[in-house]
């Protein structure tokens, strides 16, 4: 009989000890998370923030690439064979690459540069180079640095495209920097394209 009341007894005493294991699990989780892991993000965040060192860098760089409002400042590796997978994929892992021959900064034709947005797809540093690129709006701000020089362009158009919309690649009469990525992020299936026009062609001083 008493046996019988002692194991009563210690059910309510289980019940109680699995409801607080069930507390400080759900606490841990939500710690871990939601308050760890964005410090952890936001740490990430800051120490991605381009420095004025870096940008120096940048601007003596035979080929670079900068957006300021999505921090990016990456190498553009220049006349990559856009054809050959394995040529562009080895690439893109040193930055993004300028589409073999199309234009340059400054040559007044369409200069074609592409880049990864997904480590689904990317390996290396710059595997999620441009999965910020849809933030980007008409009248955004986005450098080039070629051969020592400056050139500013402020973004025109942003577009989804099929995967095998060649028309971006077609030279224009006029400057313009085409920017392209795989759309939606982590797939293949599209593509995001923004296009952007020298500043002194825009309005823009």
């Amino acid at each position: 009989m008493s046996s019988v009341s002692s194991a009563r007894s210690d059910k309510p005493k289980t019940k109680l000890l699995l409801i607080i294991f069930l507390i400080l699990f759900s606490a841990y989780f939500v710690y871990y998370y939601f308050v760890s892991g964005s410090s952890d993000d936001l740490a990430d965040s800051s120490s991605q923030k381009i420095t004025s060192e870096e940008l120096r860098e940048a601007k003596n760089e035979d080929f670079a690439l900068y957006i300021e409002k999505i921090d990016i400042l990456a190498p553009v590796i220049f006349g990559v064979d856009g054809t050959n997978q394995k040529e562009y994929l080895n690439t893109l892992e040193h930055g993004v690459a300028h589409f073999d021959g199309t234009s340059l900064p400054g040559q007044g034709g369409n200069i074609f540069i592409f880049g990864h947005s997904s480590t689904q797809s990317g390996k290396g540093p710059y595997a999620r180079v441009f999965e910020d690129i849809d933030i980007l709006e008409i009248g955004d701000n986005i450098t080039t640095y070629y051969q020592g020089e400056q050139f500013d362009y402020i973004v025109r158009e942003k577009k989804i495209v099929a995967e095998n919309n060649l028309s971006v690649l077609k030279d224009t009469s006029s400057e313009q920097l085409t920017l392209m990525t795989c759309w939606p992020i982590g797939t293949d299936e599209k593509r995001i394209v923004i296009i952007a026009d020298p500043k002194n062609q825009t309005g823009y001083l």
